[in-house]
């Protein structure tokens, strides 16, 4: 018996250590406690023409899983080929990190079997780069397309999107996941309700294309914010012939202190706007690439007619070209906010320098005074009531020759740091000019 328990134990060891690892695994994600869920689920047969009655409910944990089992009971549009093509929505808020998912792990899972969504999920919501991706899965001689798109972990918007679209019946379905609840109720009217609407809900393009029109008016609002933030700077170093007095990057003008660090956060917050700005840019051209994929592209184009096609194709281009231009906006920002950092940080060395000039000329003005009083206090000269008279008289000249010793000396200084200017202004043209001559030196 103790050979046979010796013989057991390796093996229960390895059943305990998988065992953790995929609580490790799991945990890796945050989700909302057991028994928990606020998701929002519609369902919408193809042929439903009707946009004021396409609400769909936000579900809690049990509505959610008759949400589910309603929608397994004639099983998934691959088993059902003589069903009406259907759009299903299941969408909830959180990005699995700093804010749960809205849904407790055990019916995430089971969302993702009962729809047979892209089982690379779980891993996106823990990626931090973001990803866009299609995959053909081949089922019972059918084909079925799969996209997945997850953003960036960053402050401007993160957003999960996994969809199915049965290719023989037109069905989709849609898994959808957004930081915010309010952003998510906007995605949401968008695909329910807005101009690509009806056929967002029978072509995986066009939905994508709506998702990421959203994430753009994210990116673009955060952007238009520290415009403002630029701006003011500009318009307190007068930098800038616009003005507008409720435009100020700081309460109190000329705090230029206070100003260089919200020039540099937004700096900061530019770099974010700009990753996220460039990551739309590559899901446009991957949308782009779909759409011109001869393997997949007739049975794209079979669930939309030729005119609903090529407009998806439009908004597609319309807004890859509107991106690129939002993304050279952005590269602008950058390079103002670099230039208003330096005439800032110019002006507070400037005073900086000032001030020091300042008390090293009252040290100049007190100084001889200190020093002749020492003299005469020392008992080196024999003094009496007239000797301050010997004193001013002895003090006046040096401290005038003192002081203008040092203001030539300051002037000289400045001169000389305007020639080493001018010279490294000169070089600088000199070589933009002719680069050729400065390689060969």
């Amino acid at each position: 018996m103790a050979c046979s328990s010796q013989e057991k134990s390796p093996n229960t060891f390895r059943e305990v250590e998988l065992g953790r690892r995929e609580r490790k695994k799991a945990s890796d994600i945050t989700f909302f406690e057991d028994g928990k869920a606020d998701l929002f689920c519609c369902s919408i047969p193809q042929h439903h023409t009707s946009t004021c009655e396409l609400a769909g409910k936000w579900c809690n944990h049990s509505d959610t899983v008759q949400f589910l089992h309603a929608s397994s009971q004639g099983g998934s549009s691959i088993d059902r080929p003589n069903q009406n093509p259907s759009f299903t929505l299941i969408a909830g808020y959180g990005n699995g990190t700093i804010h749960p998912l809205s849904v407790n792990h055990e019916l995430f899972e089971r969302i993702i079997v009962t729809f047979q969504l892209s089982d690379k999920i779980e891993s996106m919501v823990r990626s931090i780069h973001g990803a866009c991706g299609r995959f053909v899965e081949h089922k019972g001689g059918k084909k079925s397309l799969l996209i997945i798109f997850s953003t960036p972990k960053a402050p401007v918007r993160e957003v999960l999107c996994a969809i199915r679209y049965d290719l023989a019946t037109s069905s989709l379905t849609c898994l959808l996941f957004d930081t915010k609840r309010s952003e998510l109720d906007q995605t949401i009217n968008a695909i329910l309700r807005g101009p690509l609407s009806r056929l967002a809900r029978r072509n995986p393009l066009a939905l994508m294309t709506i998702v990421i029109q959203q994430c753009g008016l994210t990116s673009e609002e955060k952007r238009q914010a520290l415009d403002d933030n630029i701006l003011g700077a500009e318009f307190i170093t007068k930098s800038t012939p616009w003005s507008d007095p409720n435009i100020v990057v700081v309460q109190k003008l000329y705090n230029f202190y206070e100003a260089t660090s919200i020039l540099h956060l937004s700096y900061n917050n530019l770099i974010f706007v700009h990753h996220a700005i460039n990551f739309e840019i590559t899901s446009l051209k991957h949308l782009r690439a779909m759409a011109e994929d001869q393997r997949i592209k007739p049975l794209l184009e079979a669930g939309a007619s030729e005119d609903e096609w090529h407009s998806v194709l439009d908004d597609i281009d319309f807004e890859l070209g509107h991106t690129i231009y939002r993304k050279g906006q952005v590269e602008c920002l950058k390079e103002r906010a670099t230039i208003q950092i330096g005439v800032m940080n110019n002006i507070i060395a400037h005073r900086t320098t000032s001030q020091t000039n300042l008390i090293a000329l009252l040290a100049l003005v007190f100084a001889p005074a200190s020093l002749t009083a020492s003299i005469f206090s020392a008992g080196i000269f024999e003094t009496n009531e007239r000797s301050w008279v010997s004193y001013v008289a002895s003090t006046i000249p040096v401290t005038f020759a003192t002081v203008a010793i040092g203001l030539l000396f300051l002037e000289r200084q400045r001169v000389v740091q305007t020639l080493r200017g001018l010279r490294g202004v000169a070089r600088e043209n000199e070589r933009k000019a002719d680069p050729g001559s400065i390689r060969s030196v």
